[in-house]
């Protein structure tokens, strides 16, 4: 139970903050029992602490929203109300891809040399020399002292040789895309609160709303049973509401999926539709008080 604080300090106009820090509005009035905030009466018991930022209290929004017919928060509301948010996260698989090389092709292009023999026709120019005989008749020199020297360039042929690149055949090389299914694996995270404590003292809340329950339907139905046979089915249900495979799922929905079913198998079927009524119960009366 929070003892609060003492009022000395406080002032009409102070701003008021939450539980969560978040900003509830300003002091409105004061009296010997607490302040007035948001038209609300709170006591001294739910203010937390007085700073320079203003008045913390103990309360968050909601009770302001939730507060009974007289606008009232008292200080045993103000421990119940009183709530914490835990983010449950889980991680989940992105799969993308990237370009990378997975190989190489080579393409090999190389210059060999052959000897080839062509054959090629070659002219040249030969001298036909005609010797006569005495007497024959010839030319005579003007000047028999001069022996004349005739020189006849003959002239021929050789063999030139030069190459030219042709194109004789082409060698294609494509490069194809292929899509390939794969199935890829790797770890996930999630996390998992455990309110064990938490679901306790919500239980033991709910536990003479039960025990009444039980107790109209064992005086309509005329069952030799005790409560303490039926807690069982009804911790059942609430479990069942809290349970993060069950969000935002009905009973009728979820039941079949509840283990109490697989212990009632032998049961009469009044008996098995008394302990369903029983977890039913269980089951709506948590989804009641997680909705205010």
């Amino acid at each position: 139970m929070h003892q609060g604080v003492s009022l000395e300090g406080i002032a009409p106009g102070m701003p008021v903050h939450g539980v969560d820090g978040k900003p509830l509005g300003t002091v409105e009035a004061i009296d010997d029992s607490g302040v007035r905030v948001l038209n609300h009466s709170v006591p001294a018991a739910a203010i937390a602490r007085v700073d320079a930022a203003g008045v913390h209290l103990h309360l968050a929004h909601t009770a302001f929203t939730t507060a009974g017919p007289t606008g009232t928060a008292s200080a045993a509301d103000a421990s119940q109300i009183e709530r914490f948010t835990v983010p449950v996260v889980e991680e989940r698989l992105q799969v993308g891809t990237r370009q990378m090389q997975i190989g190489e092709a080579q393409v090999t292009k190389r210059v060999v040399e052959e000897q080839i023999m062509v054959p090629v026709t070659v002219r040249r120019e030969e001298i036909e020399i005609i010797r006569r005989g005495p007497g024959e008749p010839r030319e005579e020199l003007n000047d028999p002292s001069v022996v004349e020297v005739i020189r006849i360039p003959l002239r021929g042929e050789e063999p030139v040789i030069t190459t030219q690149a042709v194109v004789t055949s082409e060698v294609v090389v494509g490069r194809t895309v292929r899509t390939e299914q794969r199935q890829v694996t790797d770890t996930v995270r999630r996390t998992e609160v455990d309110v064990e404590e938490h679901l306790n003292e919500a239980y033991a809340r709910l536990r003479p709303a039960f025990e009444e329950h039980f107790s109209r339907g064992s005086r309509a139905a005329s069952l030799p049973r005790d409560f303490r046979d039926a807690e069982t089915n009804y911790r059942a249900g609430f479990l069942a509401a809290h349970d993060q495979r069950y969000v935002g799922r009905s009973f009728e929905e979820v039941e079949p999926e509840l283990s109490y079913r697989a212990d009632t198998r032998q049961a009469d079927p009044s008996m098995l539709e008394r302990i369903r009524e029983e977890v039913r119960e269980g089951f709506a009366r948590a989804r009641t008080m997680g909705a205010r």
